[in-house]
């Protein structure tokens, strides 16, 4: 009997809903938007081996909702793992703190204690997956009036925030 899995590996602005994962962890120091470096603490894989994190913070995430309106997400307390290829949001973490999560067979659904949706994971394989907003869509929300930043996003072929900050911080 043949098997075979269809696995896609998730994008760098994309963060995975993992029901195995006991806290958020992201990959990019540049993501947090508050880092404790110095608390650092073991993380334990899947593939049974332990590595160390970088720190742990918070990580703030804009997400879109079908309606198209971005929305803001805070993660608290989520650990910065380096070593990893893809962020993870934890479920349990979610549950914990209020925000139920409802598995279907296209979406997942995190929604806040008032029932409104936090926001929406599409199913990528096996994975459900949370994109994070496109530039485009931030700035639309964003009542932006200096276009400088809309001008070099589009200079970029659209390149998202994420990636445009990075440009920006760069060194040359």
């Amino acid at each position: 009997m043949l098997s075979s899995a269809q696995y896609t590996e998730p994008q760098e602005s994309q963060w995975c809903l993992d029901s195995g994962a006991t806290s958020h962890m992201c990959y990019d120091k540049k993501s947090f938007c508050e880092l404790n470096s110095n608390k650092k603490c073991d993380v334990y894989t899947a593939t049974e081996q332990t590595v160390e994190s970088g720190g742990i913070g918070d990580v703030k995430v804009k997400v879109t909702l079908k309606d198209s309106k971005v929305n803001d997400i805070k993660l608290k307390d989520a650990m910065l793992v380096p070593q990893f290829r893809s962020n993870l949001l934890s479920v349990s973490r979610m549950t914990d703190n209020g925000y139920p999560v409802t598995f279907k067979k296209k979406n997942a659904f995190v929604n806040r204690q008032d029932g409104s949706t936090a926001l929406i994971a599409k199913r990528q394989g096996q994975l459900y997956v949370v994109d994070e907003a496109e530039q485009s869509q931030i700035l639309e929300a964003s009542d932006v009036k200096d276009n400088n930043l809309l001008r070099w996003h589009q200079r970029f072929g659209h390149l998202n925030l994420r990636n445009l900050n990075k440009l920006n911080s760069q060194e040359w």
